[in-house]
């Protein structure tokens, strides 16, 4: 998906920035993510699971050649797991420089956002106390479009450090020598 990044300017020559965004439900709530952080839409497809994986990455797929983590997001999300359907919907996205597939449970649309109808994450939720502020914010601000209020999350942050952390060991690559390997290979096989 391109960046749908336009320009609208009134009569007083003013220019503001629009930000696209996708929406999509996850529990009957509108969630967004920049148009710019989405490669493309597909539907369900078989997930391999991945061994002792973080619960909220259900496995990977692959994509064009390119194993991809899957990440429930009712589950980053601390909501209950949902079965998902032949049409349930995964978004592509790239996240702290790697591609991550994210399931929701419902696309809408990609709509505009003003600025000015836009609130920061900060702004809205700065009454968090200190005993959960260690918890990690997955929103980068709210928005307001036709009375309907978007939580606009942060690719980034839904791959938080800690999370990163655990699929790194996953994802490396792998090398194809393994001299201690193949040494103790001949001892157990005596060759």
């Amino acid at each position: 998906m391109k960046d749908r990044v336009s320009e609208a300017g009134g009569n007083q020559g003013t220019l503001a920035k629009t930000l696209s965004i996708l929406t999509f439900c996850i529990n009957g709530q509108v969630f967004g993510l920049p148009v710019t952080a989405v490669n493309q839409l597909i539907e369900m497809v078989a997930i391999t699971p991945i061994p002792e994986a973080p619960l909220a990455i259900r496995g990977v797929i692959n994509v064009h050649g390119e194993i991809v983590p899957v990440m429930d997001l009712r589950l980053r999300l601390g909501l209950s797991f949902k079965p998902y359907q032949l049409r349930t919907p995964i978004i592509l996205l790239q996240a702290n420089g790697r591609t991550l597939a994210l399931v929701v449970d419902e696309m809408q649309s990609v709509v505009d956002v003003n600025p000015v109808d836009t609130q920061t994450g900060e702004s809205v939720f700065d009454f968090v106390t200190a005993e959960n502020s260690h918890q990690p914010r997955f929103f980068s601000s709210i928005a307001r479009v036709n009375k309907q209020i978007i939580t606009i999350l942060d690719a980034d942050h839904l791959a938080s450090s800690h999370l990163e952390t655990q699929l790194t060991p996953m994802f490396a690559p792998q090398t194809t020598e393994h001299p201690t390997h193949f040494a103790s290979e001949k001892q157990w096989t005596g060759v």
